[in-house]
């Protein structure tokens, strides 16, 4: 089949000094974004697969800039089906994946596919995984001394064709130091893993199936750094729980999320658990709205900040959209961010940038040609892409009393042979690219609960900011204006203008030193004339100025 890629960028103008955009990737079948990372020269390196070469599933790896730009486009591709599932870049900007070949070496039903590629996506080297069963690769990630750590599924291993999870070392070259098979009674997927920060032990966070209820619990278990078991255990509720992702934080311990059916809003939630190094609850919460919310990944934000990435049909513009959950470690929702279009988008990655904002992949069903669309959204730290986003009035977080408890987990030392695996590229013209831009629906809220009211309302109290004086002028205007502003310890200000329809038209943040005068510019012209609210927020307030424009 020729190949009919398109690319679509979904962009506005940056005022804010950070890189935002929406931008579609894909041909007329089906494609996604499965993974995204973030090289040293602020380029971004999104990978997944494409059905519009041939009549098999393709690796799909492009670069973009931070403008959105399509830099270049690589496909490789064999007899049977590929993907990347997912990535990780070291300081070098050298880029390892791993992800799934139905193109096996010996027959097999599946095989894990393991490699690095250079920040330009030729491969440097891959492998796959030698077995007659089926294997698919789930994670990766870069231990703190350089080393691979590589979870997968496998059912080659049960002896009743059940899935185990499988967790592999290998150093830099890809040569294997250690492999262990983890098994219980019957099914289980191996979601994610990280290392913790202050003691290099593994964490590996999935889900198995039940022996009791036969629905599906929640599991984390911890492995040191030479493969042995730390501990195990289950988050356990009347129905079921998945998980997908785990982040390490910087001072020891993780934070896990997924979905649950068993407690929340609605028929399903996003639900996140901070744990200590000894697998301890900290905290444990649930967040969505009244119908249906997933989680698929997570990462760590800028001061102390967590940001879950998944779904909603509760809220957005329409079907299922992407939705991006900022808490605090202590478990407090600060606010929500939704993007999308009328029909589907779906996030399956997210990564933190270098200045504060992150870049989420997945596919879209709204834009696009093809039955699914590969998606990418770049946003500044408070999850603006300047375009095409919405808050919902009822997205609200609570605690969420999962039953705990251990587990006793098999763990079989195996020797898994990798064998080295040449996938051969497919060439591909670089795709067509067009910069549009629709309205920008985005309502900003705080706290727990999302209440826009706020936004149209011109006598709102003043809660105060404590030891901030500010100054907006000129006041009424006919073009731009400016907001002096000084602190008296340091502080950081998020300013944000809406029009009367609570309309988003423009964002800044300000780091304030102490005692020093600052003075910002208020982009208002190009805007239609009518009233303005300006929201000055800090950590200890929020005050609304409205403003003129004639």
């Amino acid at each position: 089949m020729r190949l009919a890629l398109f690319a679509l960028i979904l962009f506005e103008s940056l005022q804010t000094g950070y890189a935002q955009f929406q931008a579609v990737q894909g041909s007329p079948e089906r494609d996604s974004f499965q993974a995204v990372v973030e090289l040293s020269d602020g380029s971004m390196v999104a990978a997944g697969f494409t059905s519009g070469l041939t009549d098999t599933d393709d690796i799909l790896i492009s670069s973009y800039s931070q403008d959105g730009e399509v830099n270049w486009t690589k496909t490789f591709g064999d007899s049977g089906n590929e993907i990347i599932e997912k990535m990780v870049v070291n300081d070098q900007d050298e880029i390892f994946f791993t992800g799934t070949s139905t193109s096996s070496i010996l027959g097999g039903g599946s095989n894990i596919i393991l490699g690095q590629m250079s920040s330009q996506g030729d491969l440097i080297w891959m492998k796959q995984v030698v077995s007659i069963g089926g294997d698919y690769g789930k994670n990766i990630i870069l231990a703190s001394n350089g080393d691979i750590i590589l979870t997968g599924v496998s059912n080659f291993y049960s002896g009743d064709n059940t899935y185990d999870v499988t967790i592999s070392r290998f150093n830099s070259e890809g040569e294997a130091i250690w492999t262990r098979v983890c098994g219980l009674t019957d099914y289980e997927v191996s979601a994610s893993c990280a290392e913790d920060a202050t003691t290099g032990n593994i964490y590996v966070w999935g889900h198995c199936n039940s022996e009791f209820t036969q629905q599906y619990d929640a599991m984390l278990f911890q492995l040191d750094s030479d493969g042995n078991l730390n501990w195990g255990k289950t988050y356990i509720g009347p129905s079921n729980e998945l998980a997908w992702d785990i982040v390490a934080l910087p001072e020891g311990g993780a934070v896990i999320c997924g979905d649950t059916g068993s407690f929340g809003e609605g028929n399903t939630v996003k639900f996140a658990i901070r744990i200590s190094d000894s697998g301890e609850t900290i905290w444990s919460k649930t967040m969505g709205t009244s119908s249906f919310e997933h989680a698929t990944a997570i990462s760590l934000g800028k001061n102390n900040e967590l940001i879950i990435a998944g779904l909603s049909n509760g809220t957005g513009g329409g079907g299922l959209d992407n939705v991006a959950t900022f808490l605090d470690y202590n478990g407090v929702m600060k606010y929500a961010q939704a993007y999308g279009g009328d029909e589907k988008e779906v996030s399956y990655d997210l990564t933190r940038c270098a200045d504060g904002g992150y870049v989420i992949a997945g596919y879209s069903r709204s834009y696009g040609e093809g039955f699914s669309t590969a998606y990418l959204i770049r946003v500044n730290q408070h999850g603006s892409s300047e375009c095409i986003q919405y808050y919902s009035n009822d997205f609200a977080i609570n605690d969420a009393p999962f039953e705990e408890g251990p587990i006793d987990i098999e763990l079989r030392d195996t020797q898994v042979i990798y064998a080295e695996y040449e996938l051969p590229a497919i060439d591909l013209e670089l795709p067509i690219s067009e910069k549009v831009c629709e309205d920008p629906y985005s309502l900003y809220t705080e706290g727990q609960q999302f209440n826009l009211d706020h936004v149209n309302d011109p006598e709102m109290p003043e809660v105060g900011i404590r030891n901030l004086s500010k100054n907006v002028y000129p006041n009424p205007t006919t073009e731009n204006c400016f907001i002096d502003l000084k602190s008296t310890e340091d502080n950081e200000v998020q300013l944000l203008l809406f029009n009367v329809q609570g309309i988003q038209k423009w964002s800044s943040t300000q780091f304030l030193e102490a005692g020093w005068d600052y003075k910002v510019a208020i982009p208002m012209m190009g805007l239609r004339k009518g009233v303005y609210f300006l929201e000055i927020i800090s950590s200890t307030g929020k005050v609304t100025e409205r403003i003129v424009l004639d």
